[in-house]
């Protein structure tokens, strides 16, 4: 049972997690998520990378201090505290347009486990996410 609600709770900050911009129609570029505070500048896609702690989870959300590290070439690790002991996943995300696609092999899992979250906003520094449940996270960068 653990492992299944570790899995669960993988899987929303996981997908929880991404944005990027995409070409406009003018060649020029847009950002796929609203910032809700402005920024020093750069993609969203740029503003991703890194490591993310949960500050406001959600209903059915990880517990505060649950980490995300982002890395530029898609990849990420996701570690939360399970019982006593630290545990850690991994998978792939993909940005497209204000959503993110994550893809992930759960501990003992045959089957890739995927899910697509909705980017609210994004900044430099905070990262406010939504399933589609209608369960809203809220993220700092560290």
């Amino acid at each position: 049972m653990r492992v299944a609600r570790f899995v669960g709770a993988a899987v929303l900050i996981l997908s929880l997690t991404a944005c990027s911009s995409k070409k406009d129609d003018k060649g020029g570029t847009t950002e796929g998520a609203k910032s809700s505070t402005p920024s020093s500048g750069g993609s969203n896609a740029d503003k991703i990378v890194g490591k993310w702690e949960i500050s406001k989870p959600g209903k059915e959300g990880p517990p505060p201090g649950t980490t995300v590290e982002f890395t530029k070439d898609g990849k990420y690790t996701m570690s939360m505290k399970v019982g006593d002991k630290m545990e850690s996943m991994s998978g792939t995300y993909k940005v497209e347009g204000d959503s993110i696609k994550t893809a992930m092999k759960p501990p003992g899992g045959k089957d890739e486990v995927k899910e697509t979250i909705k980017i609210k906003s994004l900044t430099d520094t905070k990262l406010v996410t939504e399933d589609d449940k209608g369960s809203v996270d809220e993220f700092t960068k560290k």
